[in-house]
């Protein structure tokens, strides 16, 4: 600024002062924008925590109760499991009992399913037979039926090899 004093003119120094003046006024009028425009938006978030804080003070009645559902629904659920659980051990047992039924009368019927095979010429439903219940039959061979159902069993699978050597 004083070397411009110093080296410039009158009206250069009012020239430069016009100048100067109209940025400021540019400047200030910039400035009134902005601090506006970001009334505007302080206003419009003030706004929005206000209608937040509002939907969070309600939401929390409700957490409440639903944390309370949850709860009861729990003991509920607890409750519930315990009463059965005598029966659920009732039903494995059954269904144990069941596939053992199945087994014992899959073997049991093993003579009469040998027969058909062999009298339809189902040669590997024969085999197939045979081979499912080969590991009970070995498994209960000291036990008397099953001893029976083997060896018949066994005559049948002969004649079926001197069918098929015929």
């Amino acid at each position: 600024v004083s070397s411009m004093l110093r080296t410039k003119g009158l009206s250069d120094l009012v020239s430069k002062s016009n100048e100067l003046s109209g940025e400021i006024k540019e400047l200030d009028s910039d400035m009134q924008m902005l601090v506006y425009e970001n009334y505007n938006k302080f206003i419009s978030a003030t706004e929005t925590i206000q209608q937040m804080k509002v939907k969070v003070d309600g939401m929390e009645g409700e957490m409440e109760r639903l944390k309370s559902s949850v709860k009861d629904i729990t003991e509920s659920s607890t409750r519930i499991n315990a009463n059965l659980e005598e029966r659920r051990v009732r039903i494995q047992k059954l269904n144990g009992v069941r596939r053992l039924l199945k087994k014992l009368s899959f073997i049991f019927e093993l003579p009469t399913r040998l027969n058909r095979a062999v009298e339809l010429d189902a040669c590997a439903e024969a085999v197939k037979y045979w081979c499912t219940s080969l590991p009970v039959l070995k498994a209960y061979k000291h036990v008397p039926a099953f001893q029976a159902v083997e060896q018949e069993a066994r005559e049948i699978l002969g004649k079926l090899s001197l069918k098929l050597q015929a």
